[in-house]
């Protein structure tokens, strides 16, 4: 089995290391398009919050060092929880794998084809990874966006530095044994710390695989290695028959996307009942939903985009079915019919809300399956939401830019008004 697993893990570094542009299906390369817009616009929102305002205060000089802007656009990638999300790999990708790459640019630039292609790399690679250990590794407490995020990034910048297959499995064995994160943090600013410390830990991995760094045994087959570590038992990684980056989910709310069903059900639900306020609310999840958002007394914005109490409240309240973050609001539960959670084996990101009006009740189910469309529109609108205020006209030129990236010389140029926006310089 040893052998097997081996063989599998060579394949895909050899598959990622010598990933080329005009190689990868057409409907591949645009996603991956859209998902740095997506993700360049979540860091963008991430400006304001409190994580990126804690790091900066630890890391005063972050764009002078790549490791270190990979730190903090990590963390401004993941604050607002806006950033994409891949539900069978149970991880979100872009987020750490987007500011690896934009951080890598200071020290190593190169074309948009070959920034993309990398983000593909990185993408495919973290994804299947998180297949083979969904949904155990995330059950036992590990943030897969912390641990799988360090290889995903590792990986990107891999195949952005040109390292050949060998060196691509030596950066992976180094970013195992720096790949950390647990799921005990959520609710709390350390969160996006975690996506952070990953963009920075992969580019590092990467970087030492360049000079020579060795890293011993094969992280899926050594006993001693990560995935032993975490407890999965056997792992298997074959090579896809279709991209992982096809079925990621954009978000287009600002908090945890368990909580997504369950606001566009009590949206529809008051809707039907002409806005009248209901007497109690019953919303059914499924246990792996509920452990995540049943929240009943968040105490602040952080608590509040994991619970599925609040987010019902601040619809209630007239609160805008909007990307753009706002701030908490303490007075919102006081005010909210009791809310009863139920459990039972639904969809994962499914909510079957009934709200109980006295004579009768509505019941209405939203269902957000296992990937999100393509929608460019929708798309473009959440970005210039995100990004306008910050940057008043020039976010248009830099959609426009960012779509346009696979026809651009050099990908430095393409970001430098957000790598200026979020580090400085």
């Amino acid at each position: 089995m040893a052998n097997a697993v081996e063989s599998r893990f060579n394949a895909w570094a050899a598959f990622a290391s010598g990933l080329q542009w005009n190689s990868i299906p057409a409907p591949v390369q645009e996603r991956a398009v859209w998902l740095v817009l997506d993700t360049v616009g979540a860091i963008i929102a991430g400006l304001e919050e409190s994580a990126a305002g804690q790091v900066r205060r630890c890391v005063p000089r972050a764009g002078a060092s790549g490791l270190e802007s990979a730190l903090l656009l990590g963390v401004l990638a993941q604050a607002a929880d806006l950033d994409e999300t891949n539900l069978r790999a149970g991880s979100h990708i872009a987020c750490t794998v987007v500011p690896a790459l934009m951080a890598g640019l200071m020290e190593s630039s190169c074309s948009g084809p070959t920034f993309l292609a990398a983000v593909v790399a990185g993408y495919e690679l973290e994804a299947a990874l998180g297949r083979a250990l969904a949904p155990h590794h995330g059950a036992r407490g590990w943030h897969p966006t912390g641990t799988l995020g360090a290889f995903g990034a590792a990986a990107a910048i891999a195949r952005q530095l040109g390292l050949d297959p060998d060196a691509f499995g030596r950066a992976l064995a180094i970013a195992g044994t720096q790949a950390a994160g647990t799921k005990s943090v959520f609710g709390g600013t350390a969160k996006a710390f975690n996506a952070g410390k990953a963009a920075s830990n992969g580019l590092l991995a990467a970087r030492l695989a360049a000079v020579g760094m060795t890293a011993g045994g094969n992280p899926l087959v050594d006993p001693r290695g990560f995935f032993a570590a975490s407890g999965v038992g056997e792992v298997t990684m074959p090579l896809p028959a279709t991209h992982a980056i096809l079925e990621n989910h954009f978000k287009f709310l600002p908090c945890c996307i368990e909580t997504h069903a369950a606001v566009i059900a009590i949206s529809e639900a008051m809707a039907e009942a002409g806005g009248r306020p209901p007497n109690a609310v019953t919303v059914v999840l499924a246990p792996s939903a509920r452990v995540m958002v049943d929240r009943p007394a968040p105490a602040g914005i952080e608590e509040g985009r994991f619970s599925v109490q609040y987010a019902i409240a601040r619809r209630l309240r007239g609160g805008p079915c909007s990307p753009v973050p706002e701030p908490f609001d303490p007075d919102a539960l006081s005010s909210l019919c009791p809310v009863k959670i139920v459990e039972r084996p639904i969809n994962h990101l499914a909510a079957e809300l009934t709200v109980h009006l006295g004579d009768h009740s509505r019941t209405t189910r939203a269902d957000l399956g296992w990937h999100t469309p393509l929608d460019r529109e929708r798309i473009s609108r959440k970005f210039d939401a995100l990004a306008s205020p910050a940057m008043g006209e020039r976010a248009l030129g830099l959609r426009e830019a960012i779509c346009s990236m696979e026809d651009a010389a050099n990908a430095a140029e393409v970001l430098l008004p957000v790598m200026r926006l979020a580090i400085g310089g």
